[in-house]
């Protein structure tokens, strides 16, 4: 049996380009890319407190930036996974480092409940300016990180969203922690935590509606 030509699959055949893949190893890329440009705009505003190099931090302080960093390392290469197309890849790990940075706040919060001194939130006043510096340098990185994503075709855009929203909290988070000397349960648990918080909220709302398809 003879088949006609189709000039319409040859004329589209004739439009493809080749496109480059995206890979992980460029997704990861980005992401430091993201926390070394942040980190470097929080040291050009604010400086570093050198205190925690000179043994002045305490051991929230370590255990608050250290559950962050691995918040950031796990959202940030979940995210640049998310951009290349797949069914029935797993992306657990940033929500289990997602739940054990909860329990900061949470301890916070219950500390401030009990009456205890160490967590007056309420006491804070530079709490809410930290808070607001840490967001608003958090969006230099969820940026760069959508930027990426739009190179790529992510499948699950709600995971997408949230793992943006945590990435770029956790690394907004982390680099404006250098320069901030505070390190009382409220202030760490409580304000450096919630832009991450925040952060991952908008990311779940916002970020599918800028990266779709």
């Amino acid at each position: 049996m003879n088949r006609l030509p189709n000039p319409l699959i040859d004329q589209l055949a004739d439009e493809l380009t080749p496109v480059k893949p995206v890979s992980l190893r460029a997704g990861l890329g980005w992401a430091l890319a993201a926390f070394v440009l942040t980190l470097g705009l929080v040291v050009m505003r604010n400086g570093v407190w050198l205190g925690m190099f000179a043994g002045e931090a305490n051991a929230l302080f370590w255990i608050t930036m250290g559950l962050m960093a691995l918040l950031a390392v796990a959202s940030s290469a979940s995210v640049a996974r998310l951009a290349a197309p797949g069914v029935g890849n797993r992306h657990e790990a940033p929500w289990w480092a997602f739940t054990a940075l909860l329990v900061l706040p949470l301890t916070a919060v219950a500390g401030w409940l009990s009456g205890s001194p160490e967590s007056a939130l309420r006491l804070d006043a530079h709490g809410l300016s930290c808070a607001r510096q840490a967001f608003g340098f958090s969006m230099i990185a969820g940026a760069i990180m959508v930027i990426w994503l739009r190179r790529g075709a992510p499948v699950s855009l709600p995971t997408a969203g949230f793992h943006v929203g945590m990435g770029a909290g956790a690394i907004g988070a982390v680099a404006f922690g250098v320069s901030c000397s505070l390190d009382g349960l409220a202030h760490l648990g409580f304000w450096h935590v919630s832009p991450v918080l925040l952060c991952a909220a908008l990311g779940r709302l916002i970020v599918p509606t800028l990266v779709r398809w």
